[in-house]
C-alpha cells in the first residue's frame, strides 16, 4: 500500500491528475528528507485508537481486509445505519466508530484505480 500512496501522495481526483515528488528539505542539522503530503498527527488519538480496537475484532471474525471485498456503496450504507443509531440514541456499540471506518472503506476504495460501486 505504501507504494501505492508514496509519501501518502496520491493523483488529486479533484485537481491535478499527476502526482508530483515533493522537493528535498535539509533540516539544520543536516539530515535530508522529503516531506510527508499531510499531519497525520492531527487526527485525534482517541478515535484512532477505538478505530484500531474495532478493526482487530472485525479482522477476527471476518479475516484481513475483508472490507476491501465489499462494494463502496455497501460501506457508506452501513455508515449512514451507524449514524442514524446513533442519532437514535442507541448506545450499544461505538456507532461512531464504525461510521468513521466505514466512511474510510469507501474513501480508500473511491481513491482505488476500479472502485467497486
Amino acid at each position: 500500500m505504501s507504494e501505492e500512496l508514496g509519501m501518502w501522495s496520491k493523483p488529486d481526483r479533484y485537481g491535478d491528475d499527476e502526482p508530483k515528488e515533493p522537493e528535498i528539505v535539509t533540516h539544520p542539522d543536516g539530515g535530508k528528507h522529503r516531506p510527508c503530503s499531510g499531519d497525520l498527527t492531527l487526527f485525534p488519538p482517541e478515535s484512532i485508537l477505538a478505530a484500531s480496537v474495532v478493526l482487530e475484532r472485525g479482522a477476527a471474525e471476518y479475516g484481513v481486509d475483508n472490507w476491501r471485498k465489499l462494494p463502496l456503496r455497501e460501506h457508506l450504507r452501513h455508515a449512514l445505519a451507524h449514524v442514524y443509531l446513533w442519532l437514535s440514541g442507541n448506545r450499544d456499540e461505538p456507532h461512531l466508530t464504525h461510521a468513521m471506518l466505514r466512511l474510510s472503506f469507501a474513501a480508500a476504495l473511491e481513491m482505488a484505480k476500479e472502485p467497486k460501486p
